[in-house]
């Protein structure tokens, strides 16, 4: 899954001193209502590359950059024994015509129950630090 941020926005990506590396933030991550759904918009790399598009082709502005996860690695974050997070197919969320391609490999992290605000804070906080990373040039 990528997911685009804007590296100059300091609540999206900051500069680690401690570990001197650039580090994506959980204010990356904006989860918004999509309908039913509340989610936090995605991209997968796959259906990109099956439709001849790469990463770069949904980058809203050339100075943007992006980080990736696997499916699994998002499904795989507990809270209280359980997994609040699921990864869904959204393509073509934009009720518009002739949408761009690239909105066929849009996709959604959703949270699988209610949660308290404070507690997805630190769940997205979780995901940023230990389960996105700065995307590839290859697939994943």
């Amino acid at each position: 899954m990528l997911r685009r941020y804007d590296p100059s926005n300091e609540s999206h990506f900051a500069w680690d001193e401690k570990l001197q590396k650039a580090r994506f933030r959980s204010g990356g991550l904006r989860f918004d209502p999509e309908g039913d759904t509340t989610g936090c918009s995605v991209f997968r790399r796959r259906v990109l590359e099956n439709n001849g598009l790469s990463p770069a082709d949904v980058l809203e502005d050339v100075t943007w950059t992006m980080v990736e996860a696997l499916v699994a690695d998002i499904r795989a974050v507990v809270r209280d024994g359980l997994h609040p997070f699921d990864v869904v197919a959204d393509p073509y969320p934009r009720d518009i015509d002739d949408p761009p391609l690239v909105d066929a490999a849009h996709a959604l992290i959703t949270y699988k129950d209610s949660l308290p605000r404070n507690a997805k804070k630190k769940l997205h906080q979780r995901l940023a630090s230990d389960v996105f990373r700065e995307a590839s040039a290859g697939s994943s």
